[in-house]
């Protein structure tokens, strides 16, 4: 199959938002993205990514202009997408995607933290927490917490979380420092870690409430939880 000389011109203008595109889907945790959601994310990441650069470009020609100097940085992305007589700028194109990965490492930052969302909040527009399961951002937002996990076999493991991922209906957990108790809440033995992956359906979680150190207590508790004297 041949490829027009427009399409050819189009995919090599376009690899820093598929660099960025692909790098942001690695990072953050969604919903699996169809052709068309890939190819707007593609666009969006590319154009900002020549907007970063053209930026760039235009401060260093207005700091050599005042330096006396004219170095006429520019760039012709634009020129070169809408008009097939311009060629293309193959070393535009390398800092572009050089830039585009800055670029998605913020947006992933920004995504994973949910700052479209919380902002949506703070301005009562949406009351949408994000893309990923609730059950997935409530324990990514804790400050490690430790969990109680009742297995289907008769255990209950109780440990500090270490890690969390979730992949095609399934949570894999990981954690540390771990006590296994029976269904009586009875100690058993003790674990360096304990992994788990299960049908999200089927994973029940809980999260101990940790009683907190003399300096720290507030509510009049001793080092087992019950009120002092």
């Amino acid at each position: 199959m041949e490829i027009s000389s427009l399409v050819l011109r189009i995919l090599i203008l376009l690899l820093p938002g598929v660099v960025a595109a692909l790098l942001f889907e690695k990072l953050t945790i969604h919903r699996p993205w169809s052709n068309f959601r890939f190819g707007i994310y593609t666009f969006l990441f590319g154009a900002t990514a020549y907007l970063v650069l053209s930026t760039l470009a235009v401060g260093l020609s207005t700091l050599s202009s005042l330096g006396g100097c004219q170095l006429g940085f520019s760039v012709t992305f634009w020129d070169a997408l809408l008009d097939d007589t311009k060629s293309v700028s193959f070393t535009e194109v390398g800092f572009s995607m050089l830039a585009a990965v800055p670029i998605a490492l913020i947006s992933s930052a920004a995504a994973s933290r949910n700052v479209v969302n919380r902002l949506g909040f703070l301005l009562r527009a949406t009351r949408k927490y994000g893309d990923e399961p609730l059950f997935y951002a409530e324990l990514a937002s804790l400050d490690s917490p430790i969990l109680r996990i009742w297995a289907e076999h008769g255990l209950v493991y109780e440990g500090r979380i270490r890690s969390l991922s979730k992949e095609s209906g399934f949570n894999e957990l990981a954690i540390e420092d771990v006590i296994v108790f029976d269904r009586g809440l009875n100690e058993l033995y003790r674990l360096r870690m304990a992994f788990f992956s299960c049908d999200e359906s089927k994973l029940v979680v809980e999260v101990v409430p940790q009683v907190p150190t003399k300096e720290e207590d507030t509510y009049g508790l001793d080092s087992e939880g019950r009120p002092r004297d």
